[in-house]
């Protein structure tokens, strides 16, 4: 699987932090059907079907920064420079650096 790690610090508080990344994972769940739950820290999502079927992920909030990782499938390997831009955006959105 190809994976991506992308980490950045954020200036919020853990509790906000954590909020942005269940409003990002609930809007995922109601447009492709990506399924998450916690895990202490960690946010942990899968994709069971669709386009996106078999990629994995998880978002680590901490008191300091957000780490998203991501192993996407085989057939998925070509679009990772487009998923990953795709990431960065979104990060750069839900820390409110867009």
């Amino acid at each position: 699987m190809a994976q991506i790690d992308i980490q950045r610090p954020h200036g919020m508080s853990q509790d906000a932090a954590r909020r942005r990344a269940e409003d990002l994972a609930r809007r995922l769940e109601k447009r492709r059907g990506v399924r998450w739950r916690w895990e202490g820290d960690e946010l942990c999502l899968d994709a069971p079907s669709g386009p996106a079927k078999g990629t994995r992920g998880s978002v680590r909030v901490t008191a300091e920064a957000v780490r998203i990782r991501v192993e996407l499938p085989l057939l998925l390997r070509p679009m990772r420079p487009v998923v990953e831009s795709k990431l960065h955006e979104k990060l750069d959105a839900m820390l409110g650096k867009a």
